[in-house]
């Protein structure tokens, strides 16, 4: 149902710097990618206060626009292993070009379904920019 030229998935216990992904989406146009992505944020519920535990390594947000097996094998080699699909926004025609869904009743959901957009991918790029707040709470599956 989505209409927009990029899609930013979002869970619903989290939330995302709105001028941030406005910029994030500037440069997704710009570079015409497939997979745009940014830093993360932690925070605990009932709490302000917010760490950066899920910096994306300098070796990274680096990297010119590549494809999406070089951003795993670099972001692997620099001990960076979140595969997640929240932090990110896909191109909608690049997702519906590869038929890329979620598995649906299965438990991280999110880590398929990203290795498989990687794995498609032939323009993607990170940057540092504080974007996407990661809730953590008790009784999380995480």
């Amino acid at each position: 149902v989505a209409k927009g030229k990029y899609v930013a998935l979002v869970d619903s216990d989290d939330y995302i710097a709105s001028k941030v992904l406005f910029t994030l989406y500037q440069y997704a146009l710009n570079e015409d990618l497939d997979i745009a992505f940014a830093q993360s944020l932690t925070f605990w519920k009932g709490s302000g206060a917010q760490t950066k535990t899920l910096t994306i390594p300098s070796a990274v947000t680096n990297l010119e626009v590549t494809n999406g097996l070089n951003i795993l094998e670099t972001s692997f080699q620099a001990g960076y292993k979140r595969i997640n699909c929240w932090n990110k926004i896909y191109k909608r025609d690049f997702l519906q070009a590869n038929n890329l869904i979620f598995v649906e009743g299965i438990f991280f959901e999110d880590v398929p379904f990203t290795f498989q957009a990687f794995f498609v991918a032939s323009r993607v790029k990170a940057f540092a920019l504080d974007y996407y707040y990661y809730r953590q709470r008790p009784g999380s599956i995480m």
